[in-house]
């Protein structure tokens, strides 16, 4: 027989064995875990001359569209990471041209007066134009060009030079570039190009169905000489995220928001509401319903540019989300925790989440946790058994950290809640999840291993969801040039290419997962007898641990109740004494009886594999057995799917007859 990830084994004694009771149900899993994170800058994602997310094919062949779509993420954080705490989002919007422009043009007019632009880079959005010949990717990120000055009176971009093509009225101007002030750590100038702004994320999520999530910037804002910095009012941050909450969510006839201390008028929560425009008959567009905000990314880290004290951020905390929910009642906003669940933040003085939650505990609705495990400072052997065991260990830390951090809530929760009362309900977020490492090489940033140790946090939080009152869960990154991207592109080497693009190894076990446990219910799972391994010694974030078990697993059902779908994941690593794992798999009060079992993996010869040079680690399946075996070989450093049928038919027909459902 050929040797698959998950042979049948007859007549074989099990080193191990896999309970499913499909009586013991657990409830629809929740399907806001399967969520990632989208960059603003530059991503590459979308195609401005076609105004859609990339539809064609790329110099590697890939198509970002569709495999996107096959990703199919439910949830999309936006602006993403450390720059969510520089972004300024009206940046994003723009305003639009009240003129054609052309080639030869020297100043642009505006259909609104640009108070906060400043002499510079400018970009012209325009689908109707077409491919432009002059620029990387054929004119797909936007059409930019130079200014030197701004008529505030007339509302126009002054100095005009470098436009390429000719352009209607109407157009969507952009800043193209922003300068930033002194902020340590960061970067000094023309970061931002916003060609990927608010408008095109919820056309993103809209065409996905997919939720935003947003996360609004709590470190920095605007100076008066134009500069992006933290040396700026509290009010101007406030305002700018009440205005981003207004033009997603707010009426048109909302409230005046205010002037700002460096004298911007930030107008009314109408005016941005307004901001979103007309539909095709001339009505307002309706609010999008962005349910979920965040306020700040990791101010803890000193490498944030919203980086402050526990005490401080609480303090900010609690205005921001009182002021965003002026604007909007209905959201839920969340507060930044601390994967550690003791730990403080860099040169703090006070537990962060227990600093946090008390003060924020009655303004709150979820604590936000960025879980990457294993973290660690000082480099090691990315292609050794040393790394391999911590990364197959992380996603079991990972595990015990959220369940300290839930406790740590629930207890704050009771003491803040008057007596005979119930406390307040606090939820979690994982908003991002991977790991880190100092290195930013994609070939070890994005390799098997990385797959299995995304996917194993996956499993954790499906199962765990319930007791942790997860809301939500989004991988660090969808698409773009981070060596972690799922997607990861690389820019193109002559004027007229459009770049090419890798699918890495985490796509395909995060695509595995969501195509595999959307709209399953969740069934009682147990793996007993399971060989373990040790991590002897605390390595970064990752303590020791004398039994990390090498088996996990997870099982669902159908709606119908007519498919089971077991998920396996083999932890173990080639030098492991019986790496390969027998598993008996005992299924019990099933409502048919199983005839066929279709199986899909993940795997490679080596965990340090990768998809850099060539796509090597990709799934492999399905594969059909009937009868179905009792027994299974699942092998070292692998992801393993297998679907029970009542009937021996392929996978279409199992669909067209509901099997599926």
């Amino acid at each position: 027989m050929v040797p698959w990830l998950c042979t049948p084994v007859t007549g074989a004694w099990a080193e191990a064995t896999i309970t499913v009771d499909a009586a013991r149900n657990r409830g629809y899993i929740n399907p806001l875990i399967f969520g990632e994170n989208v960059l603003f800058d530059s991503n590459t994602m979308w195609d401005h001359t076609q105004d859609t997310l990339k539809a064609e094919a790329d110099d590697s062949n890939v198509i970002v569209k569709s495999r996107i779509e096959a990703l199919a993420p439910t949830i999309l954080r936006f602006p993403g990471g450390i720059a969510a705490d520089l972004y300024l989002w009206e940046d994003g919007l723009g305003f639009r041209t009240t003129e054609a422009v052309h080639d030869y043009s020297t100043s642009v007019g505006l259909d609104d007066s640009p108070l906060s632009w400043k002499a510079g880079r400018g970009l012209l959005i325009d689908p109707g134009s077409g491919p432009l010949a002059y620029e990387y990717m054929q004119g797909q990120l936007g059409d930019r060009f130079d200014f030197t000055g701004l008529d505030l009176v007339n509302q126009r971009l002054t100095g005009v030079s470098s436009l390429t093509g000719s352009h209607g009225a109407g157009v969507v101007v952009r800043p193209g570039g922003r300068r930033l002030g002194k902020i340590p750590g960061r970067l000094t100038e023309d970061y931002w190009t916003n060609t990927y702004g608010i408008v095109e994320h919820l056309e993103v999520a809209n065409a996905l169905g997919a939720q935003p999530l947003i996360t609004v910037n709590c470190g920095t804002g605007l100076d008066s000489a134009g500069l992006v910095t933290n040396k700026v009012s509290l009010d101007q941050r406030i305002m700018r995220a009440q205005a981003l909450v207004a033009y997603c969510n707010g009426a048109t006839n909302a409230p005046t928001l205010g002037v700002d201390g460096e004298g911007r008028d930030w107008r009314t929560a109408g005016y941005w509401a307004g901001k979103r425009g007309v539909d095709a008959q001339g009505r307002p567009k309706p609010p999008f319903g962005v349910k979920y905000w965040e306020v700040g990314n990791e101010p803890y880290a000193k490498a944030d540019a919203g980086y402050t004290t526990a005490r401080d951020y609480a303090g900010k905390f609690r205005i921001f989300a009182q002021k965003m929910k002026e604007v909007d009642p209905t959201i839920r906003v969340g507060a930044v925790g601390l994967n550690l669940p003791t730990w403080y933040g860099d040169g703090d003085t006070d537990p962060w989440n227990e600093t946090v939650l008390r003060e924020t505990i009655n303004d709150l609705d979820f604590l936000i946790i960025h879980s990457y495990y294993p973290t660690i400072h000082a480099p090691m052997n990315y292609t050794q058994d040393p790394w391999f065991k911590l990364v197959m260990a992380g996603a079991t830390q990972a595990w015990q950290d959220l369940q300290e951090i839930r406790g740590i809530i629930d207890n704050i929760a009771d003491q803040a809640s008057a007596p005979g009362s119930s406390p307040r309900e606090v939820g979690l977020a994982v908003t991002e999840y991977g790991f880190l490492i100092p290195s930013q090489e994609a070939k070890y940033c994005s390799s098997l291993a990385r797959a299995l140790g995304d996917a194993d946090l996956l499993m954790h939080l499906i199962k765990g969801a319930a007791p942790l009152r997860l809301l939500a869960a989004a991988a660090w990154d969808l698409h773009s040039g981070n060596p972690g991207a799922a997607i990861g592109y690389r820019f193109p080497t002559s004027y007229m290419g459009s770049g090419s693009r890798t699918i890495r190894p985490q796509y395909y076990a995060l695509k595995m997962l969501r195509e595999h446990l959307a709209a399953r219910q969740l069934v009682q799972t147990e793996v007993s007898s399971s060989p373990t391994f040790a991590i002897g010694a605390k390595v970064g974030n990752i303590n020791a641990n004398p039994g990390v078990p090498c088996l996990e697993a997870l099982a669902a059902v159908s709606r119908n109740g007519r498919l089971l779908t077991l998920v396996v994941l083999n932890r173990s690593l080639d030098s492991f004494p019986n790496a390969t794992i027998t598993a008996n798999i005992q299924l019990h009060n099933l409502g048919f009886a199983p005839q066929s079992a279709t199986v899909t993996k993940l795997t490679s010869p080596h965990p340090g594999d990768h998809n850099e040079d060539g796509e090597v680690v990709k799934p492999s399946g399905p594969v059909t057995y009937a009868p179905v075996p009792q027994s299974f070989n699942f092998e070292p450093h692998s992801l393993t799917i297998i679907e029970f049928r009542p009937v021996s038919l392929p996978a279409v027909i199992n669909l067209l007859l509901g099997f599926d459902n």
